[in-house]
């Protein structure tokens, strides 16, 4: 189950963030390509966050849906299932969005936030969610003294 994997990333990187302050809200934006379920990346967000301060934390889940780019036109066009072809007719593509994994929000319960943009999570492959810790960029604090 990837979602657990990728929920733990997650969790790691809210609770690292938060600094021990209680999580309010998460809004998290994945692609398409993802291909995560929902209903069990809740669960394991939930189960992982027992006893910790985003226990009562609200996880928002935000698809961003798929797009590939033509090398050839330069046409981005929007699609729901992977598509190798643009619309002009050139297989020469390259994907434009759908691959997102990335925390854009955290509410606290003392009013403070992390903006978007403030942490991105690396993920390459399902395996290496489960070898190393997430990768943290520098946070970008709204209302809060780092």
């Amino acid at each position: 189950m990837r979602e657990l994997a990728m929920a733990t990333c997650v969790v790691d990187a809210v609770l690292q963030a938060a600094a021990g302050r209680l999580v309010r809200s998460v809004v998290l934006s994945v692609g398409r390509l993802r291909e995560i379920d929902p209903a069990n990346f809740q669960f394991s967000f939930q189960l992982l966050t027992r006893g910790t301060p985003a226990a009562q934390a609200t996880l928002h889940l935000c698809e961003v849906p798929m797009s590939i780019r033509c090398r050839d036109c330069n046409r981005i066009t929007a699609c729901s299932t992977p598509s190798f072809e643009c619309t002009c007719g050139r297989r020469n593509v390259e994907v434009a969005s759908g691959q997102e994994f990335s925390i854009d929000e955290i509410d606290f319960e003392d009013g403070s936030s992390l903006r978007p943009n403030a942490i991105a999570l690396e993920l390459l492959s399902e395996q290496e969610a489960n070898r190393r810790p997430p990768r943290l960029m520098e946070a970008e604090s709204v209302g809060v003294e780092r």
